[in-house]
């Protein structure tokens, strides 16, 4: 009787050691899934790194030869994880954010006098000259971003004012664009956005010298910021994992 207790122990042990390494290898495959997932769905490096270490942690522990290939797909994968370029996109949004809270101290238009013999026609003072050649430029300019058409009174020209306040609204505009694209992974939209702002602020470098360098400066070191990168996925070691698990479905089958 004692013999045949030890059996019918031997048995459950053996029944006890399966079931784990079943439940083990399940895990496994559960966190190769949900990296594979951050990874595709999200670019959600750094919690896929977590993911893949944890799911090589777990085939450590079973301590099994047959896992080596599972295990070395998942050092692949973890290299090509790393490898990817780390993105600063609260940063760059910063950056932009504190540009648009500087559009309204920048100064549109300056009033200088204009060189002698060059003096503006009868009843137009120096400063009325100046503004209406700066319109004149600028709205060259605007009309790349904006068609405006008045059905009801022929065009005139704007009252300083009125062109003032549409200059920083366009310039803010093209910002906020910036930072949603930059949110959002579009690139191309984003370099557009940014270099058409810096467009704009060297129109009026005339008149702001120091303000318009500096933010233009700026814009051209943020147009060159990394939006978006290719991120790998784990298909590798997720692959792997599964071809063990049907081998040993197969197994137990027969």
């Amino acid at each position: 009787q004692l013999a045949r207790q030890r059996s019918q122990l031997e048995e459950f042990q053996q029944v006890s050691a399966g079931d784990r390494d079943s439940w083990l290898l399940a895990e496994t495959n559960y966190l190769l899934r949900l990296a594979n997932q951050r990874l595709v769905m999200t670019g959600d490096t750094a919690s896929a790194q977590a993911l893949l270490r944890s799911a090589d942690g777990v085939l450590r522990e079973l301590d099994d030869p047959s896992l080596h290939a599972v295990r070395e797909a998942i050092a692949e994968d973890l290299a090509a994880v790393r490898a990817v370029p780390k993105l600063d996109r609260q940063g760059a949004y910063l950056r932009l954010a504190a540009l648009i809270d500087r559009i309204d101290s920048l100064e549109v238009f300056d009033t200088p006098s204009l060189p002698a013999g060059d003096a503006p026609p009868k009843g137009e003072g120096d400063w009325q000259s100046r503004l209406r050649q700066g319109y004149e430029r600028a709205l060259a300019k605007l009309s790349d971003y904006v068609v405006v058409r008045r059905r009801d009174e022929p065009v005139e020209v704007l009252m300083d004012p009125q062109w003032e306040r549409l200059v920083r609204q366009n310039l803010r505009m093209l910002l906020e664009q910036a930072q949603v694209a930059l949110l959002s992974g579009n690139g191309r939209l984003y370099r557009e956005s940014v270099e058409r702002a810096a467009g704009w602020v060297r129109e009026f470098e005339a008149s702001d010298p120091d303000g318009a360098a500096a933010m233009v400066a700026e814009l051209e070191d943020l147009a060159g910021e990394r939006v978006s990168v290719d991120v790998p996925d784990a298909t590798g070691s997720l692959a792997a994992m599964q071809s063990v698990l049907a081998a040993r479905a197969g197994r137990s089958g027969d």
